[in-house]
């Protein structure tokens, strides 16, 4: 290439700063506002680089919009190119580049980092076909910290690369958040544990192996913490799974335990295992000994009747925006009025309307005509 670098390669730190507009257009000043003037300017630059330095270049190219945006190019790339092709090989480099670039820069407040990156990145790893590099990002993740929704992603990785490739890594994983992220933890491994199979236990030997070592963990953290929620459906769906009989009567215990003041609240709770568990609920010990316990608090509640409200007055879940508005609130908000009546035309009382039924109000309301 013939090139003058003397005018036509930038040197100048900012070389644009003396350049001539090549359009100038001018507002004369009108009533009020003042005159203004807008400047035009159309330039162009040719920015050449070695081939060899093209990925880590798109990469930081890439960056400047934030990880979110990287991740997404990138995925946009690798779904568009072709198996074994040139542009292939070069994304799957750029994602290794990526995988180093957050290793060193995670902790840094500059970093835009959110968990949607993260489980698309699972996937994007995993299609590079690098068992240690998906190990490496694992590492990461774990060091940000820890999500249940990675859970299908990492289910998807596990399948691919093989429960035993990924087993200590899974359980390093979870061993660092199952104390401080106990809730999290359940949802994140009854995920790991689903099973395709009618019976809804885990066949497979290797994701048995994997998941029994994973739901030990966690049951064993939550004999630990009792006072941390435990989300009941995924914690009995996981140990279930895992065909451990023993473990699911002491999960079932756990689960009394945190509903003593109110165990009729796991009605709902009873009910989808009920319908998750089939022909075998009734085969269940520890989920008969749950139905049975939720039948008597209901039973108990149901003789005691429902107590005479020692206040009428309600939260008032909306901001007033108008002296009809105001009105309502204030009537809903009265700890003593039952009945509130409101004279005014169809528009306005369309407006109360939808006050009252957008925010589910425990009340009903009534048009009267004369």
């Amino acid at each position: 290439m013939d090139v003058d670098v003397e005018t036509e390669v930038l040197q100048d730190d900012d070389p644009f700063q003396q350049v001539e507009p090549d359009d100038v257009q001018v507002e004369e000043c009108s009533g009020n506002e003042g005159a203004t003037m807008e400047r035009w300017y159309h330039l162009a630059a040719l920015v050449l680089w070695p081939h060899s330095s093209s990925v880590p270049i798109k990469l930081q190219s890439l960056l400047h919009g934030g990880i979110g945006s990287a991740v997404k190019a990138l995925q946009a790339n690798i779904r568009a190119c072709k198996q074994q092709s040139t542009e292939l090989q070069e994304s799957h480099e750029m994602v290794r580049r990526l995988v180093k670039h957050l290793e060193k820069e995670l902790d840094s407040t500059r970093l835009f980092y959110d968990w949607y990156s993260i489980e698309a990145m699972l996937d994007i790893v995993q299609s590079c076909d690098d068992l240690q590099l998906y190990i490496k990002y694992l590492a990461v993740v774990t060091k940000k910290g820890f999500s249940a929704a990675i859970a299908d992603n990492l289910l998807c990785g596990c399948k691919h690369f093989g429960w035993a490739a990924l087993h200590d890594s899974l359980c390093t994983m979870l061993q660092h958040n199952v104390v401080k992220k106990l809730g999290e933890s359940v949802s994140f491994v009854a995920k790991l544990c689903q099973t395709s199979k009618a019976s809804n236990i885990i066949e497979d030997e290797q994701q048995l192996r994997t998941c029994t070592k994973l739901a030990t963990t966690v049951h064993v953290a939550s004999l630990a913490n009792p006072a941390q929620h435990i989300p009941v459906v995924p914690f009995f769906k996981m140990l279930f799974t895992i065909n451990q009989p023993l473990l699911l009567q002491t999960a079932v215990n756990i689960i009394k335990s945190q509903h003593t003041k109110d165990p009729s609240s796991l009605a709902a709770v009873v009910m989808e295992l009920s319908t998750w568990l089939g022909d075998k609920a009734k085969d269940c010990g520890p989920f008969v000994e749950l139905l049975e316990s939720c039948i008597t608090a209901l039973a108990t509640k149901v003789r005691q009747g429902v107590a005479e409200p020692t206040t009428w007055a309600m939260k008032v879940p909306f901001s007033p925006c108008c002296a009809d508005c105001t009105l309502l609130a204030t009537f809903l908000s009265n700890p003593s009025q039952q009945v509130g009546r409101f004279k005014m035309g169809k528009m306005r009382r369309m407006h109360l309307h939808r006050r009252l039924d957008g925010n589910q109000m425990d009340c009903t309301h009534l048009t009267e005509r004369f």
